[in-house]
This record gives C-alpha cells, structure tokens and sequence, in this order.
C-alpha cells in the first residue's frame, strides 16, 4: 500500500486554520460583553483546534493508504476506527482527477475512483503520477471487461 504526499497534512492544518477564524470572530463579536463566557467559548475552540492540528490530522495521514491488492484498488482510512473500501477494477465505471486552489499550490490533486455505487477518493497525489494511475486504472478495467 501507498500513502499520498506528506504535505497533505499541512494542507489539512491551512483548512483548519483559515476555519478556526470563524469561531474567533464569532465568540468575539457576540460574546465580548460578556467575559466570562467569552473566555470559556475562546479557551473551548482553541481547545478544539489544537486537538486537530496536533492529533487528528497526523492521525488521518497515518491510516490513510492506497493501493492495488488481488485485483482490487483499494483505500484504507478512518482515524477513530479502521475503514477499507475496494473497487474490483473490473467494476471501476470512472476514474478523474480533482483539485482545489490550496492543492494546487503544492502541485497536488485527488484521484476518485467511481463504481457501482461507490466512490473511493484519494486526495494528495502528485499530479502527473495521478494521471498515470488514472490511465492505468482505466485500462486494467478495460482488460477485465473483455
């Protein structure tokens, strides 16, 4: 099994950085007369986000793999507990390729890998290899049709 970019991590903690200013200026704005609360809401979300910059996105990284195994492409996931999906590459319907501006920055993208009634995403890869396993994806679906 594989695992996206290390950078993907730090992705994460950007998002979760730029949210955290939502409930700044909220428990700022709504909670100023009021210091106690306003101490205990700030004290709250900072809390909060520094248990996701600290464990959660490390953590997510950590489970977070891809790969190829008895014919199947396969994403193992889940902080909390332990998640493996599987698409039998003869049932892959459609592969495509998705970024944002934040992944582009870092020369990133997500590759989704769509089947019948399923949708695994793997977010964090390296765009040209992307597209390699793209096209790769696509043509062992092909060969396992016929």
């Amino acid at each position: 099994m594989k695992k996206p970019q290390r950078e993907l991590v730090l992705i994460w903690r950007i998002r979760l950085l730029a949210l955290t200013l939502i409930p700044s200026f909220l428990t700022s704005f709504l909670l100023w007369d009021y210091p106690f609360f306003w101490r205990l809401a700030t004290v709250g979300w900072c809390l909060g986000a520094a248990f996701f910059f600290f464990w959660y996105c490390p953590k997510r990284y950590d489970r977070l793999e891809y790969g190829i195994h008895q014919n199947i492409f396969q994403v193992t996931d889940g902080v909390f507990w332990h998640n493996l999906k599987g698409i039998p590459l003869g049932n892959i319907q459609s592969v495509s390729l998705s970024t944002t501006w934040l992944l582009s920055c870092f020369g990133l993208t997500t590759l989704k890998v769509r089947g019948a009634g399923s949708l695994l995403a793997v977010p964090g890869l390296p765009k040209e290899y992307a597209r390699r396993l793209q096209s790769f994806l696509l043509e062992s679906r092909g060969g396992q049709n016929q």
